[in-house]
């Protein structure tokens, strides 16, 4: 029996560094660095054995290699965006992003 494909949106197999910004203890903000395992226009499966609550909003920085594309000689780009941890295994989490993003190039 196979499980029907739910996502209406097309996924790439993607490995992109990732950090991830989300709220601490005593209100600081705490930071960590992952990887996408895949993602989409809606959102992003994140490779981690310890992930953040389901529910919990977070601020995520994609970072983009532009090896094999010039764009104005720089050889990075990110996307700043947020999201919502909508489901969590022993594999890692899911975040679905809401609307608002950044693209910006790094140097």
């Amino acid at each position: 029996m196979s499980i029907k494909e739910r996502r209406k949106l097309e996924r790439f197999v993607l490995k992109l560094p990732t950090w991830i910004s989300f709220p601490g203890d005593c209100g600081n903000k705490k930071e960590i660095q992952l990887a996408t395992s895949n993602i989409n226009a809606g959102g992003a499966y994140l490779l981690t054995t310890q992930p953040l609550p389901i529910g919990m909003d977070v601020d995520l920085v994609l970072h983009l290699p532009l090896d094999h594309i010039v764009i104005e000689k720089r050889k990075h780009s990110q996307i700043k965006l947020n999201g919502k941890i909508v489901r969590a295994d022993l594999q890692g989490m899911a975040i679905l992003f809401n609307n608002r993003y950044r693209i910006s190039p790094l140097d």
